[in-house]
């Protein structure tokens, strides 16, 4: 399985800021960085197939209810997931 977030953090970081804690401080220092991060998660999502994104999608509905279901407490929106679209 790909680790979309460790590829586009690898290729756009210095290697140094990808080990342990620095990356948030790279990402400080350095907040250009997070858009170009950005940019290559979207280059990626870009190169999925329609049958990839409607995956994602039925994960996104199957795991809407997760938290009510079987979590403790009140739903709140740090739980959402984002919107593919």
């Amino acid at each position: 399985t790909r680790n979309i977030t460790e590829e586009c953090a690898a290729k756009i970081l210095p290697e140094e800021a990808t080990e342990g804690d620095k990356r948030w401080e790279h990402y400080c220092q350095n907040p250009e960085d997070i858009g170009k991060v950005y940019e290559c998660f979207r280059d990626y999502y870009e190169t999925l197939t329609e049958e990839d994104k409607a995956s994602l999608q039925n994960f996104k509905e199957c795991a809407a209810g997760v938290n009510e279901e079987y979590c403790e407490g009140e739903s709140d929106e740090s739980t959402e997931l984002p919107d593919l679209n």
